[in-house]
């Protein structure tokens, strides 16, 4: 944060940022000025909002929320999440994208969307149920958005969602292991 503040830097890239800094060179390759809306969707990158305020979170759409870490081996790969990423941020004409952060401060997309955190459950769970649609691994957050009301599809990889899935006929209990990624996107379409 303190680097982003200096009127000399224009983005960070998070990370190990081989391949981010790669997808930057081969952005700005196409010899236009620099579009941070264009910037903005390249995983690991962060920059200042309030300098580049056409960024920020609009009103007018709804949001997606997204929570990328869970415990010990349900927490999914960054590969796994950067796939996720690279569909999800096709879905940002329409939608805002929030990532909620745990309070390790960890984020398996590299900081790429809007971040949210707090400590506060009951500010959590406003957040939440403001929501259009949660999307994030077996978690004690993905039982709060669906608590909270909110659409919610649970990732799950190593438990069972059978036992330990979303509750609610709206929710849905994704098995990683036997679906594939383009099985889960279509179904968040037909969630949206």
């Amino acid at each position: 944060e303190e680097v982003l503040k200096d009127d000399n830097i224009d983005l960070c890239v998070l990370g190990e940022g081989e391949v981010t800094l790669s997808d930057i060179v081969n952005l700005l390759m196409k010899g236009k000025e620099i579009n941070f809306e264009e910037l903005s969707k390249i995983p690991g990158i962060a920059f200042n909002s309030e300098k580049y305020p056409n960024i920020n979170i609009s009103n007018n759409k709804k949001t997606i929320g997204i929570f990328t870490y869970a415990t010990g081996d349900k927490c999914f790969s960054k590969l796994w999440w950067n796939i996720f990423y690279r569909e999800i941020i096709k879905l940002e004409p329409e939608y805002n994208l929030l990532e909620i952060l745990p309070k390790e401060n960890v984020s398996q997309i590299n900081f790429s969307l809007k971040t949210y955190y707090s400590n506060d459950i009951r500010e959590i769970s406003s957040v939440m149920h403001n929501l259009h649609l949660f999307i994030g691994a077996d978690s004690g957050l993905m039982h709060l958005a669906s608590a909270s009301n909110t659409q919610t599809i649970g990732l799950f990889n190593i438990t069972e969602p059978e036992f330990y899935g979303v509750y609610g006929e709206n929710n849905l209990s994704f098995n990683s292991k036997e679906n594939s990624m383009l099985e889960l996107f279509s179904k968040i379409d037909k969630m949206l």
